[in-house]
């Protein structure tokens, strides 16, 4: 099933910066291209500048990881596409950002809106 505005579980949402994990954040001093990329984007941030959406996972529960004890893991939002927007944003102390949200476990999981695809609702 193709993701849609219409699916429960797979949605557009703006989203808080501070509840993603921040295993993410970028920490590589010798990423030239990396960090070039975040100051873009913050410069863009900065200019009011609507950027896409970046792609999370909802884990209502908080993380299901080994390192779940590690801060950096802490957060219901698991980032799976755009490190240099959500890096931008998280430095610019953006308090949301906008992300198509696929919901786990809080909305019926992914099969409530097979069903309903299924059933024509």
């Amino acid at each position: 099933m193709p993701a849609s505005d219409e699916l429960r579980c797979f949605r557009k949402e703006h989203v808080p910066v501070a509840e993603i994990e921040k295993w993410q954040l970028h920490d590589d001093p010798d990423d030239a291209e990396g960090i070039a990329k975040i100051e873009s984007l913050r410069r863009a941030v900065q200019a009011g500048v609507r950027l896409p959406a970046i792609v999370l996972v909802h884990v209502p529960g908080g993380p299901r990881f080994e390192q779940f004890s590690d801060p950096r893991y802490a957060g219901a939002y698991h980032l799976l596409e755009d490190r240099h927007r959500y890096n931008a944003a998280y430095q610019e102390r953006t308090p949301t950002i906008f992300a198509w949200v696929a919901h786990i476990g809080c909305c019926g999981g992914p099969g409530a809106d097979l069903v309903a695809a299924e059933s024509g609702g």
